[in-house]
């Protein structure tokens, strides 16, 4: 089995492809750091990247709560995924797939661009609760109400993670 995927990636030039749309997308990510003041640095290689987000160029001290901010608009605005982790919780993770293209590149750029302009303009995200997360995409109640018993009681925080659990806490 293990030798088809190998082969599949092989003979579709999966591997070349995702050097050369690896560079786009680091580029065109890079080119953002000149209009964006939260954006602090584009580092990886190839379809691996990483997006550092802080309060200012200038300081650049990390912004957890910025990171979570764009990573809530990316998929709640945009329909993309990008996890907001790292040391300092400020670190915006770019993995996709090797089947990414130069199109889905181009997106992503254009979603992070509008995106971090969103935040710079003071656009809050719409940060659906659970429950309206439940509705949409309707998961089977024992595993919903499970996942919700393991939710923690409380934050002691203002990141959008700790006030999207008050929330939820409000609506119990």
């Amino acid at each position: 089995m293990g030798m088809a995927v190998l082969e599949v990636i092989s003979d579709e030039g999966m591997l070349l492809s995702s050097t050369a749309v690896g560079n786009h997308l680091k580029s065109g990510l890079t080119s953002l750091i000149d209009k964006h003041h939260n954006l602090g640095d584009v580092r990886g290689i190839g379809l691996s990247l990483v997006l550092d987000i802080v309060e200012a160029q200038t300081s650049k001290k990390p912004s957890k709560d910025i990171a979570e901010r764009l990573s809530y608009l990316l998929r709640d605005k945009y329909k993309i995924l990008v996890p907001a982790d790292g040391p300092d919780g400020n670190c915006l993770f770019i993995n996709p797939p090797l089947c990414f293209s130069l199109d889905n590149s181009r997106k992503l750029v254009q979603s992070v661009d509008l995106a971090l302009t969103d935040v710079e303009n003071g656009v809050t995200e719409t940060v659906k609760s659970l429950y309206e997360l439940n509705e949409e995409f309707q998961i089977p109640g024992d595993i919903f109400d499970g996942f919700m018993k393991r939710r923690p009681s409380s934050c002691d925080d203002d990141s959008v993670a700790c006030k999207m659990a008050r929330i939820e806490q409000e609506l119990d």
